[in-house]
């Protein structure tokens, strides 16, 4: 947010449409998931169940992060770009997150969202000048050699968190994915899968994101930090 404004929503009360400040008439990009954490930890305990009983596979590609870890971050990145894109979806979200359906390449179809594209949306917790990378790795089944087959058309969407908020880094499509990317760029061992990543420094900014036809303009009211 280049207003640093911020304030408290109702997301019952909007219609189709992005979240967008009115202030800055740009495309909100803070936002604290917090109040979904009840529902995100029962999403992940019945994950956890679901791994026990052989119905789902592990996401592990490194020691520094569990499954429980992973899923977390993943359901309150989901979570907050659903909000800022269309938050008249986030009930079709959550029921299409306990499906146990694969959505590979559209975790925000395009029908919710309004855009030419659908949304993947990836997590880092790793954010610096060097760190926080946008990762994709090979569909499980499909070995461990990445191909340009892999990336999706979609936009994808990079959040982190920062001091709590759920925060868009920036986003890329296929295209300038395939240009961007670099191989391996967080290292890998003879274990794991091939992994092709662009730094957050080298996506496009969410202000140049594709803007639908629909808008919920907020008047934002408290400087953040107050």
């Amino acid at each position: 947010m280049t207003c640093k404004r911020s304030r408290e929503i109702d997301i019952d009360c909007f219609d189709a449409g992005q979240l967008v400040c009115q202030t800055c008439d740009r495309l909100i990009s803070v936002l604290d998931t917090s109040p979904f954490s009840s529902w995100i930890d029962k999403e992940v305990d019945r994950k956890r169940d679901l791994q026990a009983s052989g119905q789902l596979k592990t996401r592990i590609q490194t020691n520094l992060q569990d499954d429980q870890e992973i899923d977390r971050d993943g359901l309150h990145a989901e979570i907050a770009a659903c909000l800022v894109l269309c938050p008249h979806r986030l009930l079709d979200w959550q029921n299409a997150a306990t499906s146990n359906q694969n959505n590979r390449g559209g975790d925000l179809p395009s029908d919710w969202t309004g855009l030419s594209k659908p949304i993947e949306i990836k997590f880092t917790r790793y954010f610096s000048s060097k760190l926080g990378y946008l990762l994709v790795r090979p569909p499980s089944g499909q070995g461990k050699a990445m191909k340009p087959d892999f990336i999706d058309d979609a936009y994808y969407l990079l959040l982190t968190r920062q001091q709590g908020m759920m925060q868009v880094l920036g986003w890329i499509d296929r295209t300038e994915f395939l240009a961007r990317k670099k191989i391996d760029p967080v290292g890998r061992s003879a274990a794991q899968v091939e992994c092709w990543g662009v730094l957050w420094r080298d996506l496009i900014g969410l202000s140049r994101l594709e803007r639908s036809r629909c808008t919920n303009f907020l008047k934002l009211d408290t400087e953040l930090g107050r």
